[in-house]
């Protein structure tokens, strides 16, 4: 609990032991925290991509991506990393995106679902996605990129559009908690402090609550807020039955 003493009291939505979310704007609220405080940032940001249900995500990408992603290499301590999930029809932007940080090394790691569950529609072949990972600590975790080939497969065989399990169920573009969970195992160290600037419906704070992992989780919409609280208090209580 005594590392909270660091961070803004102001916009907290709620706190359990290991983690705290604010119901706040990331751009401002980030620019409060203590540099070098972080050890990874991991988040899957707006893409600025048209979506009927995500009026919020009309933003201009790339310019978006430098000013977030600027303030969070601050936060950054001298190993942190900082992974996020990218949109495939922006990659042709990468290399403007990572020119203003060229103090740091950068790798892709690429996600592939399990492709059981899409074999009827054929959605399976577009069933990828690239995840940028920036970091401070560049050799150690090359080996363990290269050790990892690169990608790693999310087993989504068992949800189905009707299971509850689903995360398009809490968020139209949430990401299944397993990859998280992935994620967290290969960038990160029991005990490590965790930061999503953009939470969405929790799995970030899910995966790091499973994982021993503290975190802190911003999101700017009430509604994920409450989403987000329900589904990591739901996954407490479960973790404290087992």
């Amino acid at each position: 609990m005594a590392w909270k003493k660091d961070f803004p009291k102001e916009n907290i939505y709620f706190q359990v032991n290991n983690g705290i979310l604010y119901y706040a704007d990331c751009l401002s609220l980030m620019k409060k925290f203590p540099e070098k405080s972080i050890d990874l940032i991991l988040t899957d940001p707006p893409f600025g991509l048209e979506h009927k249900k995500q009026i919020w995500d009309k933003i201009d990408f790339l310019s978006f991506t430098k000013k977030w992603v600027n303030i969070g290499i601050r936060l950054l301590n001298s190993k942190g990393k900082l992974a996020m999930y990218y949109p495939k029809k922006k990659l042709i932007l990468l290399k403007e995106i990572l020119e203003d940080f060229k103090e740091c090394k950068w790798d892709i790691v690429i996600q592939c679902k399990n492709f059981g569950q899409y074999r009827k529609t054929y959605d399976y072949i577009d069933s990828w996605s690239p995840i940028l990972v920036i970091h401070k600590g560049f050799k150690k975790i090359k080996e363990k990129f290269k050790l990892r080939r690169n990608w790693f497969i999310v087993n989504t065989a068992n949800t189905s559009k009707k299971s509850e399990d689903n995360p398009r169920n809490f968020h139209p573009s949430a990401k299944d908690v397993s990859a998280f969970e992935f994620l967290l195992c290969l960038l990160s160290n029991g005990g490590d402090l965790v930061l999503d600037p953009f939470l969405g419906s929790g799995a970030t704070a899910i995966a790091c609550e499973k994982l021993g992992r503290r975190w802190i989780g911003i999101e700017i919409s009430p509604e994920y807020c409450e989403i987000a609280k329900k589904r990591i208090l739901k996954e407490i209580r479960q973790l404290k039955i087992f």
